[in-house]
């Protein structure tokens, strides 16, 4: 049974990077009643590195910056809900040195495009409430707030 788990969650892994949450959950769902054999499965992908939560946050976090900008609060919470525990998420996303006033700016930047925020009779507390909503501290939002001149 250990071989037919390990090859399942090889395969699992192959498709894109898991926490060890992810993992653990995905094999009991396919395994169920072989708790023992899927931690040695576990166990050992984490020996071999094709499991690590430290190098998830920091691919997630890239990747999340990248795409779908986000601020560290709301990173931070993403990954808590994946299963990463909040040491991991913290140190991986301190080693990135992220940026937040450059986050925020890139989420303006898209958010000032959209119909809402032309329509909106509020701007500034309409810019405030969805960089907040993206997990911006309040401190980089109210600098970006402050650059982009928007009056009220």
């Amino acid at each position: 049974m250990y071989e037919t788990i390990m090859q399942a969650a090889l395969k699992i892994v192959s498709r894109r990077r898991r926490t060890v949450l992810e993992m653990r959950g995905k094999l009991f769902e396919k395994f169920p009643g072989e708790d023992v054999v899927i931690e040695k499965v576990l166990v050992r992908l984490l020996e071999m590195k094709y499991l690590d939560d430290y190098s998830y946050v920091q691919a997630f976090a890239r990747d999340r910056l990248k795409f779908r900008p986000r601020g560290k609060k709301m990173i931070e919470f993403e990954l808590k809900r994946k299963g990463v525990d909040a040491a991991t998420a913290a140190r991986g996303l301190a080693d990135l040195e992220i940026d937040e006033v450059e986050t925020a700016r890139k989420i303006f930047a898209l958010y000032k495009k959209k119909s809402s925020f032309k329509r909106a009779k509020n701007q500034r507390a309409s810019v405030f409430r969805h960089l907040a909503s993206r997990g911006i501290s309040f401190a980089a939002a109210q600098r970006v707030v402050t650059e982009s001149r928007i009056e009220d």
